[in-house]
């Protein structure tokens, strides 16, 4: 004989309905193991979704129709854990350094820069695979140079998973850079680089003084977020920790982007093909000529004021 149980949420419009102990089981296990799918699932990605049926309900048909709030929802990027978001480049220059390969690439979020100098290659990690794709693709088009090398770019191998926790501070404004209100003015850079070299995988990419500021430049928003959470010792008393803004998250440039090598050696052939070398024997030639030409005017003029006379 079949017995009542309750019917799960939201499972039908019917108050009550009688089912069995085996049907109940299975739904309620079903439930149990959707709820857990959902939950391992990255945080932004899915969205549970809630079977209702239509069947009696007036308002199903204006529920159909988004609201402006959820479509601005949806037009917010996503933030994914796992996406296709590591691009390398490959082929660069001996002893190419983190602050070159950040001073060329624009146009995205970078979440993490690795420089294998062995292999001559560097793999860097957007935050939206969009960005990616765009600077691959520019890449392509466009290939910005360092030390007078033009850069090539794949897909890497091994793409960039994001950690939870990475994510969230993230959301709440953490980048890889970080600026140190109200330092000590008697605080070096060398100070710095040494208090934060037992992180593991940090790089310190620069660190600048500006007034009585210090803006430091790491390699990955992971190793900077615990970097700040070690920055409470009293080299940085009386000062506050805050994210500074990634400069790879400009809008990429039309013309190619060159280090500072490359234009000197663009702009030295751009005058050797500009300058005339015989510029300078035109000149002197012109010279003498109006001064012969002014020596007889002035010759005329006295010899005539001299008959007149």
């Amino acid at each position: 004989m079949a017995q009542t149980f309750p019917c799960p949420p939201n499972c039908c419009p019917a108050p009550n309905v009688n089912i069995s102990l085996e049907e109940y089981t299975y739904l309620t296990t079903t439930a149990e193991r959707y709820h857990a799918l959902c939950r391992s699932l990255p945080d932004d990605v899915f969205q549970r979704q809630v079977i209702t049926s239509s069947l009696g309900d007036p308002e199903s048909d204006s529920s159909d129709t988004p609201s402006p709030s959820s479509a601005d929802h949806e037009a917010k990027p996503t933030l994914e854990r796992e996406a296709l978001r590591t691009v390398q480049l490959y082929n660069l220059p001996q002893d190419t350094t983190l602050a070159e390969i950040t001073s060329v690439v624009r146009g995205g979020f970078l979440v993490d820069i690795h420089l294998k100098r062995k292999s001559k290659t560097a793999s860097l990690s957007f935050l939206h695979s969009k960005d990616a794709r765009a600077f691959y693709d520019y890449v392509q088009t466009n290939p910005p140079h360092i030390k007078g090398a033009k850069l090539n770019a794949r897909w890497d191998g091994f793409q960039y998973v994001l950690k939870r926790h990475t994510l969230q501070h993230i959301k709440q404004g953490a980048c890889r850079n970080l600026v140190v209100r109200r330092c000590d003015p008697t605080l070096k850079e060398q100070d710095i680089i040494n208090d934060l070299e037992h992180i593991h995988r940090l790089e310190i990419i620069s660190v600048k003084f500006i007034r009585r500021d210090c803006y430091i430049s790491t390699n990955s928003v992971a190793s900077a977020v615990f970097a700040r959470a070690c920055m409470g010792s009293r080299l940085y008393k009386n000062s506050s920790i805050k994210w500074g803004v990634d400069e790879c998250a400009q809008p990429p440039l039309k013309t190619p982007i060159a280090t500072s090598r490359q234009a000197d050696v663009e702009s030295n052939r751009a005058q050797l093909s500009c300058t005339n070398r015989f510029k300078n024997l035109t000149l002197k030639a012109e010279y003498a000529k109006e001064n012969r030409l002014g020596n007889i005017d002035d010759g005329s003029m006295r010899k005539d004021y001299g008959e007149a006379a």
